[in-house]
């Protein structure tokens, strides 16, 4: 399946965290971008150096953060898994947590909210006292998968390049997995709840707009003079994306779901507000909003014809509707408001049998989709009267 990429200049996550406001830091990075930090590493880890690349993890992990917006210190060659996590802390755009893991050593998502995200470093930690180098292994976080976190990372040692984040066993001093511990870098992002533009946009909600639209509507927020960004998650990748920004009046966008293979499938979507700082025409990035979530039914079908093949049998056709997998065919007798359900079909057309004989029939044509294992059906249907 193909997936359009959108490189976006706002750190897009997934990732379960409290929406209470986090005060900002001296040094934060409000526009540090995990999507792209993220897809950098999707797009340049390596295997067992069986490329052209001839650096380490670190160095790797580094290209991977300062594609999604952390500054280089151009004075500084190198650093070690350790020292650029300082780096980090020491200028402000980074928290460093110690996160909780399973009984494999593998980073759990319950438990560790609001200290981990895509696109922050992950770092491995040795804890025997007598290790010559107890920081190793650096790795960049890409998002969740089945209530873990996953990582991509350099891989000339032979440990595949993307995997679970977890434990290994120190490659110094060569203690065992279960003496050694997972710190994140979680990155001062606004996305992360790190600003001090702390409004939140309310009201906001997604409905159907079409077959292969989603309407996502907000109330309209006064500090929010610059306009909103909103982000969507259609679980292609396993963080949010940028979908668009739009400007202070509009309150409302219609996405589309380009992918057929999509329709039906519930997509995710949040709203963050932009104001104009108070000393120049640069943008302040406040809070995310709830997140809400809507999927697309198809359209109602047309030329919907029906004729009685005899006394106890009709036969219904008609043209599929825009993004209809299948179709429902329910029916009730005339006078009746008790509706039966005649059965499923793939095709445009359908024969019921074993009707009362000769009595008016209304037949109501319920268009589906199916996705993520359920039907999708719109919530009206086309009617057709047979008599």
């Amino acid at each position: 399946m193909k997936i359009k990429r959108i490189i976006a200049i706002l750190l897009t996550i997934t990732v379960v965290m409290t929406m209470s406001a986090v005060p900002a830091f001296a040094g934060s990075l409000p526009f540090y971008s995990g999507e792209t930090t993220a897809q950098f590493a999707e797009d340049n880890f390596v295997r067992n150096g069986d490329n052209n690349w001839t650096h380490d993890c670190v160095v790797f992990a580094r290209m991977c953060l300062e594609a999604g917006g952390v500054p280089r210190d151009s004075s500084v060659k190198s650093y070690s898994s350790g020292g650029y996590g300082k780096y980090l802390v020491k200028n402000g755009y980074a928290e460093k947590f110690k996160l909780k893991v399973d009984s494999k050593g593998r980073v759990l998502v319950k438990g560790n909210e609001g200290k981990i995200a895509p696109g922050d470093l992950l770092v491995n930690y040795c804890l025997n006292p007598d290790c010559p180098k107890p920081a190793f292994h650096s790795s960049v976080i890409y998002g969740t998968q089945g209530g873990y976190w996953m990582q991509y990372h350099h891989s000339r040692s032979g440990h595949p390049g993307f995997g679970y984040c977890q434990t290994y066993s120190c490659s110094k001093c060569r203690a065992k997995k279960s003496q050694t511990i997972v710190y994140c870098y979680h990155i001062k992002s606004a996305q992360n709840g790190y600003t001090e533009y702390t409004t939140k946009v309310k009201g906001v909600k997604a409905t159907r707009a079409s077959y292969n639209k989603i309407n996502v509507t907000w109330k309209k927020d006064k500090t929010a003079n610059m306009g909103y960004n909103i982000y969507y998650n259609d679980h292609e990748k396993p963080f949010f994306r940028l979908a668009a920004t739009v400007d202070a009046n509009t309150t409302s966008y219609k996405y589309k779901v380009s992918d057929s293979d999509l329709y039906g499938h519930e997509i995710e979507f949040y709203v963050m507000p932009l104001k104009q700082a108070p000393d120049d025409d640069s943008a302040e990035v406040g809070l995310k909003s709830d997140t809400v979530s809507a999927y697309t039914t198809p359209s109602l079908p047309t030329e919907a014809k029906g004729k009685r093949l005899s006394s106890t049998s009709v036969k219904v056709t008609w043209k599929k509707g825009q993004g209809e997998r299948g179709c429902k065919v329910e029916y009730r007798y005339g006078g009746s408001t008790k509706w039966y359900t005649a059965g499923k079909t793939t095709k445009g057309n359908y024969t019921i049998k074993d009707l009362k004989e000769n009595k008016k029939v209304i037949i109501r044509l319920r268009p589906y989709n199916k996705n993520d294992g359920k039907f999708r059906y719109r919530d009206i249907g086309r009617l057709v009267v047979v008599r």
